[in-house]
């Protein structure tokens, strides 16, 4: 590999590494127990806004997946496919966090400091 190509490579992997870099929720002025309160709350609250949407409980007729020993179709109601609530759940618990005054932030030198949790991925 050519010097060029050594530095070329080496520069994008300086500038990719923050692109990396773990997150915390962070609100200042708030304590770990907050924090933790307040995750909790937002999670509950995702859970039960993605569950509620029309989108994800109902996609109409139910699906022929297949036939049973005497021909018989078999069926299954047809659903959202689990990512798709998972990305709606972050989504809303995301908005939450948001709401509450917190905002994701690097986590410096490693370790989580008091007031800071590690952020859903």
């Amino acid at each position: 590999m050519s010097r060029q190509a050594r530095v070329a490579f080496f520069l994008g992997l300086l500038l990719a590494l923050p692109a990396c870099a773990e997150l915390r929720w962070h609100k200042p002025g708030t304590d770990e127990t907050q924090l933790q309160s307040d995750t909790g709350e937002c999670r509950r609250k995702a859970r039960l806004a993605a569950m509620r949407e029309p989108s994800l409980r109902d996609h109409g007729l139910p699906e022929v997946v297949g036939t049973d020993r005497a021909g018989r179709p078999v069926v299954m109601p047809r659903s959202a496919p689990e990512s798709e609530r998972l990305l709606r759940e972050q989504d809303h618990f995301t908005s939450c966090m948001r709401e509450k005054g917190y905002r994701l932030v690097p986590v410096e030198g490693g370790a989580p400091r008091a007031g800071a949790s590690a952020a859903p991925r």
